[in-house]
């Protein structure tokens, strides 16, 4: 995996202008300063899904938190979707539940609320 940082914030563009290797790799502007790059057909849905087939774990049973456009693939993997408070705007709209910011242990809180702790 590659991650590339984009100082002037313009990924979003910059991904679209190397969608020519769409066919070789897998390109994605995870937010507006990075753009993730894998072999084709990795990414954090493929990756978890494969640590779930290990461990015989459903996505029923599978919590899944994200703030980037690179989360939307790992959503698909399991059933509860969590999106940070500071999430884009496109992943907020597949999350189940908004959490608090990362920042503010919004992870955490989260799980202690889901699982009663």
């Amino acid at each position: 995996m590659y991650t590339v940082h984009d100082a002037s914030g313009k990924c979003k563009q910059t991904a679209q202008q190397i969608d020519y290797f769409n066919n070789e790799v897998y390109i994605i502007a995870s937010e507006d300063y990075w753009i993730d790059i894998t072999k084709l057909g990795v990414n954090k849905g493929t990756t978890i899904h494969k640590i779930q087939s290990i461990l015989n774990i459903d996505p029923a049973e599978t919590i899944a938190f994200g703030d980037g456009l690179n989360d939307i693939d790992l959503y698909k993997s399991a059933k509860y979707k969590v999106a940070m408070d500071n999430a884009y705007p496109e992943l907020k709209k597949e999350a189940n539940l908004i959490a608090i910011n990362h920042n503010d242990s919004g992870v955490i809180k989260t799980l202690n609320l889901l699982l009663s702790f």
